[in-house]
């Protein structure tokens, strides 16, 4: 009888060819296999390691094997690494991994064993905590193939909730540059599927991702809207809760992005809305929220309570050598002083930041240049000039009289030429 070897000679067993009974008998070749396959899991099952379910992959997938036979039996063997009870984790993973790699040349053939597999594998090392390596093995699924109108609903579904699988994974490792680019597949998608819970799930990852890019003022928005989600419902009807744990944690972290944000306009309108919230007198960053919202000065200590909720990358250092949340404390502490004095040199204004006055004239001209802030600014003599809203009002009553004056010198001029009786002019 023709054999072949035990994969690097473990535990003896030997794999007999598929000629090696009933040769061309495509039953008795598949009978033969699932025995061999069964001696391969006891064995592994056993303590033997993986090399026999190794040997098992090789002797099924070799080209000598039959079309037929070779597919039925990996599907066999997938089948079986996902259900075997008492399989060790490292055997199942030596398994699953040599097996991918025998089925790499022929994915097109073994669409879904190959998928099936990589979703059993990914499973495994996500639970070792290897988030990016199950993230990887996911994204070498291939979700487009065979994709045609009767099934194309739930393809685009599967599509949907494996991209945003690898995002979360990808954010679990602190990924965001990878997570970002399957953010941005689902996005393409979410918008056709009715599973509300996978929506859910999809926006946590948009707002992490645009989090992790320091785009704060729509991390916010975004992490605002998950905090608004009470209860959805998923593809099966199922009504799912979201806790109040979860839902805090979401506000504190759309609060947190709100302060960092770029000081400005549209920021104290997020603040607003923030603020307005009355479940927001429950977080811990309350009262810092409530004098960022009225544009009170912040302390030392109270800047200081406030980094110790921060995460990694809030506190990354900038090009200049600042601290993205010192940035923003120092910008909002500049748009706080234009509420508090009409005008202030660059000295002074330096000290107040505590930052040197080069550094207050800069970004007060940023600030003025990107219109968040109403301010003029004398270089010659160093000073900035902040504009109120009482300022404002001024000019535009100026403006109204001006143009008041104007129509009633083009009435008088008017009736002086006889264009218009003086009666018919309504006072």
């Amino acid at each position: 009888l023709a054999a072949l070897p035990a994969w690097g000679g473990g535990d003896g067993l030997r794999l007999e060819a598929a000629e090696a009974e009933g040769a061309g008998d495509q039953r008795a070749r598949a009978t033969a296999y699932q025995a061999l396959l069964g001696e391969a899991l006891a064995a592994a099952q056993g303590g033997g390691g993986a090399q026999a379910l190794c040997a098992f992959a090789a002797a099924v997938l070799d080209d000598s094997v039959d079309a037929v036979t070779s597919r039925a039996m990996c599907g066999a063997l997938v089948e079986a690494l996902g259900s075997a009870v008492g399989l060790p984790a490292d055997a199942y993973r030596a398994a699953a991994e040599q097996t991918l790699a025998l089925l790499q040349p022929r994915a097109v053939s073994f669409l879904a064993e190959t998928n099936s597999l990589r979703q059993q594998l990914s499973v495994l090392l996500e639970a070792e905590e290897e988030w990016s390596k199950a993230a990887a093995v996911l994204s070498g699924m291939d979700l487009d193939s065979g994709t045609n109108e009767a099934n194309r609903e739930q393809k685009e579904g599967d599509k949907l909730r494996t991209e945003v699988r690898i995002a979360r994974l990808y954010l679990e490792d602190d990924d965001p540059v990878r997570a970002e680019s399957h953010v941005r597949r689902a996005a393409a998608l979410v918008a056709q599927t009715k599973d509300e819970a996978l929506q859910l799930q999809y926006s946590t990852c948009h707002a992490r991702v645009l989090d992790a890019q320091r785009r704060f003022l729509e991390a916010a928005a975004a992490y605002y809207a998950v905090s608004k989600k009470v209860s959805v419902v998923d593809q099966e009807g199922n009504r799912l809760e979201q806790s109040a744990e979860e839902q805090e944690v979401a506000l504190q972290l759309a609060t947190t992005c709100a302060i960092l944000a770029p000081a400005g306009p549209q920021r104290s309108r997020v603040l607003a809305l923030l603020y307005k919230d009355e479940r927001v007198a429950r977080l811990a960053s309350f009262a810092l929220l409530e004098k960022v919202h009225l544009e009170r000065m912040l302390t030392a200590d109270e800047v200081e309570t406030f980094t110790k909720m921060l995460r990694t990358h809030q506190m990354a250092v900038l090009p200049n050598g600042q601290k993205v949340h010192e940035r923003a404390i120092v910008e909002h502490n500049l748009l706080a002083a234009s509420t508090l004095y009409a005008n202030i040199s660059f000295k002074e204004l330096g000290a107040l930041l505590g930052t040197t006055a080069a550094a207050a004239e800069q970004m007060a001209a940023r600030m003025v240049v990107e219109d968040r802030m109403r301010a003029s600014i004398d270089q010659v003599d160093g000073f900035i000039h902040f504009q109120t809203d009482a300022e404002e009002l001024s000019v535009w009553d100026d403006q109204i009289k001006s143009v008041c004056g104007a129509v009633n010198a083009i009435l008088d001029d008017a009736i002086a030429k006889g264009l218009v009786k003086e009666d018919a002019v309504v006072g």
